[in-house]
């Protein structure tokens, strides 16, 4: 075999396979175009259904908004008319309660105060000098006890609610019957080495 065939021969060969790797590089560049062309189709799809959906909701959307809206201020409105017209019923109940409670206190509980005369001196003598001892067992508070029972009536029914000072040589007292039905202010003040009633008056709950 010549030398210049053999030559022919290798060049053959290397042509085929020059032509079957430009074959598969054609092919493979022809299939990944395909595949993006594919990929491009698919997010250009997705995109423009995205699209598609948001613009046909958004007017929808806007007259819900809107007929809501217009609901919610109607609400609104209704509810402060309500409250502006219970809260004027409420002032008005409130003031028609204020006026029974006064009226009720006027004609119930005003106490009544009826005076006694029996027993009372009006123009006792008054020592103002004279220290009185409130001290429980004191002969100023026995004497005081003593004189209010009997001016009241009440007797050892009575009980002493209060005993304060009414000025220079002078007491007051505020008794009651045990069952709290009665009740008495005794005036007294001391002259002359002993107490005396000035002044009585029976106190009606």
């Amino acid at each position: 075999m010549s030398k210049s065939s053999k030559e022919t021969r290798m060049g053959r060969a290397e042509n085929r396979q020059g032509d079957s790797g430009i074959k598969l590089d054609s092919i493979y560049y022809k299939v990944v175009a395909g595949l993006l062309v594919i990929l491009a189709s698919l997010i250009i799809y997705i995109v423009w259904q995205d699209f598609s959906a948001n613009t046909s909701k958004e007017p929808i959307d806007d007259r819900n908004t809107d007929v809501q809206e217009q609901k919610d201020a109607s609400d609104s409105d209704q509810e402060q008319e309500n409250q502006d017209e219970s809260s004027q019923e409420s002032e008005s109940s409130k003031e028609n309660t204020k006026k029974q409670v006064k009226k009720e206190k006027a004609e119930h509980h005003t106490p009544k105060k009826e005076k006694i005369t029996e027993g009372v001196e009006k123009n006792a003598p008054l020592d103002e000098t004279h220290e009185v001892s409130y001290e429980e067992g004191s002969s100023d508070m026995n004497e005081v006890l003593k004189l209010s029972k009997q001016v009241t009536g009440l007797g050892e029914d009575m009980y002493p609610v209060w005993i304060g000072n009414n000025g220079p040589g002078k007491v007051q007292a505020t008794v009651s019957s045990q069952d709290n039905s009665k009740q008495f202010v005794v005036d007294l003040q001391f002259g002359e080495g002993t107490w005396h009633v000035t002044n009585v008056e029976q106190v009606s709950e």
